[in-house]
C-alpha cells in the first residue's frame, strides 16, 4: 500500500538496528573456563536452551523498534496515482459541463444543469490542494472557460456562475476539445464529463458523423476518463419550434394570422398543455387607458387529441390599432422543459405601407376622373375601399405623382415605386430610381404604348448592369376591343387574339403561388397586346420568369438590384393593353406582386440563434452599446459599407430582446429577437445498458446520479500519511518488550 517516503534520507538511520546487537556483543558476559567436572551436573540443558530463546526473543524485539522508529521518521505516505505511472507533480484535471439547453429539464424539485454543477463542485472539492485544473463548458460550441489554474475556490465559483445554455451542442466537440487542450502536457490527466445523456448531445449525425464514444475510447488510452449522469427520464416534453405571421405585411386595423408550431414527445394520454399569446408586455408600465391592453391576449388549451402524430400548427389572429414596433411572445406551459416553451416576434406594423405611382397622365385636379389616367386601376387594385363595417381589405396605402414631381420626394418612405407607361425616363429620374433600390427599395414597371424599347434599354438595362430584368422588343397584339371583335367574327381563332395568364411552368415563382387559389376562378382570357423580352443577353442572364401567358411566353420577370427587387409587368395598367383590369384576378395579382416585393420588413430583427443582426448606422460612427437578454453590455463598432455606416452582431447566444442603445435619427431598428433552434426537444436518452457497456469496453468510468462524487475523488486522489502509525507500532512493541523482560526476568538495556 505505501508506494513513497516522504524523508527517504532517514532511512540511512536503519543502521541503528544494529545497536542491540553491537551492545550485546560488547556487554556479554566474559566467562573463564575453569576445570570443575561437578558444574555439568548442576545446569539442566533444556533451561540453558531456553534461557538462550528469551534473550534472542528480547534482542529481536529492541532491533525492529529501533527499525519501526527509523521508517516513522521517514514518513511513508500513500499515493493511489503512483501506482498508475504517474509522477509526483500536480495532477491535471479537466471537467467538462454540458450546458446545452436539454440540461434545463427538470429533474426532481431542480434540473439537470443544477445536479451537474453540484456534481462539478463536488470533484473540485475532493481534489488535493495544488491540482491543476481546467473547466470547459460545452454550449453550442465547447469553450474553455479556466484554463490550467491551481486556484481550486475559483473554479468552484466559476462552475456556479455557468448557466444553461439556449443551444443545442455535440459532445463529439467537447471530447476533441479536451482532447487537444490535454495534448499540450504529454502527461496523463483525468476527464470528467458531466452531461444528461441525451441522444441529440451524444450521438452522431448524417452532418457529423463523429461518434462520442469512439473518440472517448482513444481518450482514455492516454486519460483517466469519467463519465458522470445528471439522472432523468425521457419526461413528456412540448417545444414551439415556429411562430411567424401568415401575412408578412400588415398595417393598422388589419387582422393579422400568426402560425405557431408545436410539437411533442412522450405526452401522456391525459396530459394537457397550454399556448398564450402576449403581446407588447414592454408597453405595460407606459401604457394608458385609450389604447390596446398589453399583456396576455389569448389562451389556447392542447390535449392529445389535438396533437395528431406530435405536431400540430395553431393559429393565432391579432389586430394592431396602433402603428410602431410591437413585441409578441408565446408560451407553452404543462411540460418539463421550460427553455423551449417560447418564442418571440418584433413586428413593424405602420399606420399604411406606403406606394408610390409614378403616372405620366396623372391630374392631380379633385374633380378628374381617375380612370382617365392610366393608374386609376392599379390604384383601386392596390388601395381598395373598405365597405363599411368590414375590415380592411389591404396595408396598402398610394400616393400618385408625375415623374417631374419625383425629384423633390423623398423615395424611402414608400414601400414600392410604380412606373406606369412611362416613355423615355430622365437620367435624373433613373439615377434616383437606381439609388433608391440599390438601398433596398422596389420598382414595379408596367409598360405601355408610350413605352419605347430603345429608350428603356438604353437607360434602365444598361446591357444588364440597370434596373431592367429582361431587354424589351416591340410591343405585339392587337388592342382589347379589336382582338375582341375579332374574336367573336372568328372564334377558332380567339385563342391567339386572347390569352389568360399562368402562373406555372414548372414551380410557380413565389409572387404568384397563391393567386389561382385566392381567386378561386379560372383564368379568363382577358390580355390582347403585351411587350415581349428577353431574360437572357449576351452578358448572361437578367432576370426570371414571373407570370406566363397562355401561348408560354413570359409576361412578367423580375430580377434583385442592390439590397432591393425590380419587376418589370409585360401589358399595361390599365384597360388600353387587356381586360384583365375589369376582373378580380387583376387585384389579387398586384397585391400578391407588392407583397413580395416589400418581402419580409421584420426578417432581419427577427432572428435565430446563430444567425448575425445587421443594421445600417444612419448618424453616427462611434461605438454602440448592445444590451443583451442577460442584463450585459456588448459594444459594437460601426463599419463603412458605401454611403453608410453599419453595424453586425453574430454572437447572438441566448434567446431574448437585445437592443441597441440609441435613438430613432440613428437606427431606424434599434430592437431584435433572437429564439431557439428547438434540435434538443426530443429529450430522448442515450439506452443506459448499452451505453455502459461500451464505455467499460473501453475504459471508460461511469457514474451515475447516485455516486458519493466527493469521496470518490477524494479516495482517487488523497495523500495518506502512515508515520503515525508505525509511532504507534513502536509503542506498542517497547510495551511488549517491557512485559517480556520483566517476565523474563532481564533488565532492558
Amino acid at each position: 500500500m505505501i508506494n513513497e517516503l516522504l524523508n527517504p534520507w532517514m532511512l540511512v538511520a536503519l543502521a541503528a538496528m544494529a545497536l542491540p546487537l553491537l551492545i550485546e556483543w560488547l556487554f556479554r558476559r566474559r566467562r573463564q573456563r575453569l576445570a570443575f567436572p561437578a558444574m555439568r551436573y548442576l545446569m539442566n540443558p533444556r533451561k540453558r536452551r531456553r534461557v538462550q530463546l528469551q534473550d534472542l526473543i528480547l534482542l529481536l524485539v529492541r532491533t525492529v523498534v529501533l527499525g519501526v522508529l527509523v521508517v516513522a521518521l521517514a514518513r511513508p505516505l500513500l499515493r493511489p496515482e503512483a501506482g498508475q505511472g504517474a509522477d509526483h507533480a500536480p495532477r491535471h484535471v479537466a471537467i467538462v459541463l454540458d450546458g446545452s439547453y436539454s440540461m434545463g429539464q427538470a429533474i426532481g424539485q431542480t434540473n439537470a444543469f443544477a445536479v451537474a454543477q453540484t456534481m462539478a463542485q463536488d470533484i473540485i472539492r475532493g481534489l488535493p490542494q495544488g491540482t491543476v485544473v481546467s473547466l470547459v463548458y460545452l454550449g453550442q460550441r465547447p469553450e474553455v472557460l479556466l484554463e490550467r489554474t491551481a486556484d481550486r475556490d475559483g473554479v468552484h465559483d466559476a462552475i456556479g456562475r455557468t448557466k444553461v445554455s439556449d443551444m443545442a451542442g455535440r459532445m463529439a466537440d467537447a471530447v476533441a476539445a479536451v482532447d487537444q487542450l490535454l495534448a499540450a502536457d504529454g502527461a496523463a490527466a483525468e476527464v470528467y464529463l458531466l452531461s444528461d445523456l441525451q441522444r441529440s448531445t451524444w450521438s452522431a449525425t448524417p452532418e457529423d458523423p463523429r461518434d462520442p464514444q469512439a473518440l472517448l475510447a482513444r481518450l482514455t488510452q492516454r486519460h483517466g476518463t469519467f463519465v458522470l449522469d445528471t439522472g432523468g427520464t425521457n419526461p413528456f416534453n412540448a417545444y414551439l419550434t415556429r411562430f411567424e405571421p401568415r401575412e408578412k405585411v400588415s398595417a393598422v386595423g388589419m387582422e393579422t394570422h400568426y402560425e405557431v408550431d408545436v410539437e411533442v414527445r412522450n405526452m401522456p394520454a391525459n396530459g394537457k398543455l397550454w399556448l398564450t399569446l402576449y403581446a407588447d408586455e414592454d408597453k405595460a408600465a407606459t401604457a394608458v387607458a385609450d389604447t390596446q391592453r398589453p399583456g396576455k391576449l389569448s389562451t389556447r388549451e392542447l390535449t392529445a387529441a389535438d396533437l395528431h402524430g406530435g405536431r400540430a400548427t395553431l393559429v393565432l389572429p391579432h389586430t394592431f390599432v396602433e402603428p410602431g414596433e410591437h413585441l409578441l411572445r408565446v408560451e407553452l406551459e404543462g411540460d418539463g422543459l421550460a427553455t423551449d416553451n417560447q418564442r418571440y416576434y418584433l413586428a413593424s406594423v405602420p399606420a399604411n405601407v406606403e406606394v408610390l405611382i409614378v403616372d405620366p397622365r396623372h391630374d392631380p385636379a379633385p374633380t378628374a376622373d381617375p380612370l382617365a389616367s392610366g393608374s386609376g386601376h392599379l390604384q383601386n387594385a392596390i388601395a381598395p375601399r373598405t365597405p363599411p363595417g368590414f375590415e380592411r381589405l389591404s396595408p396598402f396605402a398610394v400616393t400618385v405623382r408625375r415623374p417631374e414631381e419625383v425629384l423633390q420626394l423623398n423615395l424611402e418612405r414608400f414601400a414600392v415605386v410604380v412606373l406606369t407607361n412611362l416613355g423615355n425616363p430622365s437620367e435624373g429620374l433613373v439615377s434616383r430610381l437606381e439609388q433608391y433600390v440599390g438601398d433596398g427599395g422596389n420598382l414595379l414597371i408596367f409598360v405601355g404604348d408610350a413605352v419605347t424599347p430603345y429608350e428603356y434599354n438604353t437607360k434602365l438595362l444598361k446591357a444588364g448592369k440597370g434596373l431592367l430584368p429582361c431587354e424589351l422588343e416591340a410591343a405585339t397584339g392587337l388592342a382589347p376591343a379589336e382582338a375582341l371583335s375579332q374574336a367573336k367574327a372568328t372564334p377558332a381563332k380567339s385563342a391567339e387574339l386572347l390569352h389568360g395568364l399562368v402562373y406555372a411552368a414548372s414551380e410557380p415563382h413565389p409572387a404568384v403561388a397563391n393567386v389561382r387559389q385566392l381567386t378561386r376562378q379560372p383564368a379568363p382570357p382577358s390580355v390582347s397586346r403585351w411587350m415581349p423580352f428577353k431574360l437572357n443577353g449576351k452578358t448572361g442572364e437578367f432576370g426570371r420568369p414571373v407570370v406566363f401567358l397562355g401561348n408560354r411566353q413570359p409576361l412578367a420577370c423580375e430580377r434583385a438590384f442592390g439590397q432591393g427587387k425590380v419587376m418589370l409587368v409585360g401589358t399595361s395598367a390599365d384597360a388600353s393593353w387587356n381586360y384583365l383590369v375589369y376582373t378580380s384576378e387583376y387585384l389579387v395579382l398586384v397585391q400578391e406582386l407588392l407583397r413580395w416585393l416589400v418581402g419580409e420588413p421584420d426578417r432581419a430583427v427577427n432572428l435565430q440563434i446563430g444567425q448575425a443582426f445587421q443594421q445600417p448606422v444612419l448618424l453616427s460612427s462611434q461605438y454602440l452599446l448592445l444590451r443583451r437578454p442577460d442584463y450585459s453590455k456588448v459594444r459594437l463598432a460601426p463599419v463603412p459599407q458605401g454611403n453608410l455606416w453599419r453595424i453586425a452582431y453574430d454572437q447572438a447566444d441566448r434567446q431574448g430582446i437585445y437592443e441597441v442603445d440609441t435613438t430613432a435619427e440613428v437606427m431606424n431598428r434599434r430592437r431584435f429577437v433572437v429564439n431557439l433552434v428547438a434540435t434538443e426537444g426530443d429529450l430522448t436518452r442515450l439506452e443506459l445498458e448499452g451505453f455502459q457497456r461500451e464505455l467499460a469496453q473501453a475504459g471508460v468510468t461511469y457514474w451515475g446520479p447516485d455516486k458519493a462524487v466527493r469521496r470518490a475523488v477524494e479516495a482517487r486522489h488523497s495523500i495518506q500519511e502512515y508515520a503515525w502509525l508505525f509511532l504507534w507500532a513502536v509503542l506498542g512493541l517497547l510495551a511488549v518488550e517491557t512485559l517480556l523482560a520483566t517476565r523474563f526476568g532481564r533488565r532492558r538495556i
